[in-house]
């Protein structure tokens, strides 16, 4: 279901170096992720775990996946099923493929007990103490940023694996309405898929650091991302989001209730 600091005056030095000192630029680098298969139905068990500063384990939270891909909409709904302090929680997520329409996200909280949509300025806020944001649940496509490659061929190291990656510089350009002024991708190499995002505000501060720590193959094609951990940099603060692989299906049928307004608010 991503340290560096003061890198602007190295871009720029990049920039005026020579764009085309890169075999491959940073949108074709995008455009090949986005260019990977996905599922057109998607189920999963998924485990939330919240850690504080120190690394002790919080809480954690039991939710359920449902998600399909049709008619160049993509829909993901999340199922909180427990502890308390989330159980009945459920959002939906749509976005369009096309590069000129924008997403909607939903959210049912049994405190208001109906379905509210989460307007723009609310998106970069955290989601139920946790440290992701509303949106961190949807894709940005590459036309949303101002994509420059730093790097082709950078070095980095997650979860104790070490990965060759481009190391891409986005800044937001349409649907400006995100909590960083810009993100640091790093793609690996050889699969195409980010290993690692850090987000910095204007004053080229760290604020958080999204890490992909496991990646399964699913149906010979599909490459999920079952261990992904948000960090908050000033607080230490983070969020671990895993897949419980076996409990993965996709391509299978799957009934459109899951992704209405009244599943959200009903459970039917």
């Amino acid at each position: 279901m991503k340290i560096i600091k003061s890198i602007s005056t190295f871009c720029v030095g990049l920039i005026f170096a020579g764009a085309s000192a890169f075999a491959i630029t940073a949108d074709e680098v995008l455009e090949k992720y986005e260019a990977l298969p996905i599922p057109l139905t998607s189920s999963a068990e998924i485990t939330v775990e919240l850690y504080n500063g120190a690394g002790k384990l919080e809480e954690s939270r039991n939710v359920l996946q449902y998600g399909n891909h049709k008619n160049d909409l993509i829909n993901t709904v999340f199922d909180f099923k427990g502890p308390a302090s989330s159980k009945y929680v459920k959002t939906r997520v749509w976005q369009s493929e096309k590069s000129n329409k924008s997403d909607d996200k939903f959210v049912f909280e049994p405190s208001i007990g109906t379905v509210r949509r989460v307007n723009t300025t609310g998106r970069g806020k955290s989601f139920l103490g946790m440290d992701l944001t509303y949106n961190d649940m949807t894709i940005r496509s590459r036309t949303d940023d101002e994509n420059t490659m730093i790097n082709d061929n950078e070095s980095v190291t997650v979860a104790g694996k070490s990965y060759k990656t481009y190391k891409i510089k986005s800044v937001p350009v349409k649907n400006k309405n995100v909590e960083y002024a810009y993100r640091i991708q790093y793609i690996n190499r050889d699969t195409y898929l980010p290993v690692m995002i850090e987000y910095y505000t204007k004053q080229d501060k760290l604020i958080k650091t999204l890490s992909v720590e496991s990646v399964t193959t699913i149906n010979g094609k599909y490459l999920l991302r079952d261990v992904q951990t948000m960090t908050n940099a000033k607080t230490g603060h983070k969020t671990t989001v895993r897949v419980k692989v076996p409990s993965v299906k996709f391509d299978s049928q799957l009934d459109d209730k899951y992704f209405s307004q009244n599943w959200l608010q009903t459970g039917k």
